[in-house]
């Protein structure tokens, strides 16, 4: 099962290929798994990779306190049956104790935004995700990812809401013999119920952690089930879900890697390349998103500016307002007054095709790449020149002051 899972979708594909910081977090988390059993005997060690994995991102962080919370309840005897207990000295507890909350609260430190507690969502869709997690089957065709076989119809919706509930029953039903995994695995899955109902809608990597946490936890409870009789039935009961799921996992991960070798999985590597190679350097790269076209920017090299705000840009920079947010035209009239400052042409990078019919001035359609991908994503290139405007037009939020000049060079 676990050679089905490192070859199939999640292991192969999505967190090998295309999410690799994904993979640093499994790899900790199968050590925590390794070392399980030897948790008391090797405690230093032990409570370094929960540390290691909480700085791999949101997700290990919940991994890490959970399992954090687990161990150190055992360790100070709060499970009367944990005998390994008694070899920890009270001063290794205590220290262990203070280093792993310093972990904990550096990694919650480095991921916590100024705005967060401002950025509430509802989003009910947060219901189908274990089902989506566990059997992650999606449309048979080329922009496959992050699309799932039973959506995107409301029947479909309710089915995996359903089947989710089913899944998550049995999967919690599987641990209760083993009250020292239930309760730390009911807390993982009320986190990631939180998390996506309330903060981020995500994607499969990201609500895929209710397959991996069951997984891991799996894991954990083969070392317990010889401890009684309900213990291994229900170990027996939860290893024929995840094999099936798993051998699921398998055939949509061969599929998987046969479209990622026969089509593209994202348009920015021959964006950049065409920027690179096509577009003189005299021209001012600009972008129109910072979230999808960033990609681009790791492919072209350098930085290149994002026009609403007119930084340069290197990634995604979260807590962007929303009055930066302009209408394409408005990205047209902004990239036409820059040209004009700056006395040269400027490429605009859009994600969304633009209507040059409705636009009064003169702007060149460079090149486009829609051609068929993974991710259904598709730029455009647009070509404006620094002719002026006609005196009588008037653009509202034409950018103010000149652009510093390391930033346009």
């Amino acid at each position: 099962m676990r050679l089905l899972f490192c070859f199939g979708y999640y292991g192969l594909f999505e967190y090998g290929m295309i999410s690799r910081l994904y993979a640093l977090e499994l790899f900790t988390t199968f050590l925590i798994c390794v070392l399980y059993p030897k948790r008391f005997s090797h405690w230093y060690f032990f409570l370094l990779m929960l540390v290691l994995n909480a700085q791999t991102h949101l997700f290990g962080l919940f991994f890490s306190g959970v399992m954090g919370l687990m161990l150190f309840s055992e360790a100070f005897g709060f499970w009367k049956d944990a005998p390994q207990s008694l070899t920890i000295s009270p001063l290794k507890k205590w220290l262990g104790l203070g280093i792993w909350a310093l972990g904990f609260i550096y990694s919650l430190y480095s991921m916590i935004r100024p705005s967060e507690g401002e950025l509430v969502m509802v989003n009910l869709r947060s219901a189908t995700r274990p089902w989506q997690a566990f059997f992650p089957i999606p449309h048979f065709v080329v922009e496959f990812w992050n699309s799932y076989i039973l959506t995107p119809s409301l029947i479909g919706y309710t089915c995996e809401a359903v089947l989710s509930v089913a899944i998550v029953a049995f999967v919690l039903r599987c641990f209760m013999p083993v009250k020292r995994l239930f309760l730390p695995l009911v807390a993982l899955f009320m986190l990631l119920t939180l998390f996506f109902a309330f903060k981020y809608m995500g994607s499969l990597r990201h609500f895929g952690h209710y397959f991996v946490f069951t997984l891991a936890f799996s894991w954990l409870l083969s070392y317990h089930q010889g401890t009684s009789t309900p213990a291994l039935i229900s170990f027996k009961q939860l290893q024929k879900l995840l094999f099936l799921a798993t051998f699921i996992q398998f055939g949509v991960g061969i599929y998987a890697l046969a479209m990622d070798i026969q089509h593209p999985f994202h348009p920015a590597k021959q964006t950049a390349a065409y920027l690179q190679a096509q577009v003189p350097s005299t021209d001012l790269v600009v972008l129109e998103d910072d979230i999808i076209l960033s990609s681009i920017v790791a492919y072209y090299g350098k930085p290149i500016l994002y026009l609403p705000t007119l930084t340069p840009t290197t990634f995604f920079q979260p807590n962007s307002p929303e009055e930066n947010e302009l209408t394409l035209y408005q990205l047209l009239d902004w990239a036409k007054a820059l040209a004009q400052r700056e006395s040269r042409r400027v490429v605009l990078v859009s994600s969304q095709e633009i209507d040059l019919n409705w636009y009064p001035y003169p702007v060149k359609l460079l090149a486009r790449f829609d051609a068929p991908n993974i991710t259904h994503h598709f730029f455009y290139l647009y070509q404006i020149t620094p002719a002026p405007f006609p005196k009588a037009d008037f653009v509202a939020g034409t950018p103010q002051g000149a652009l510093r000049p390391n930033l346009v060079k």
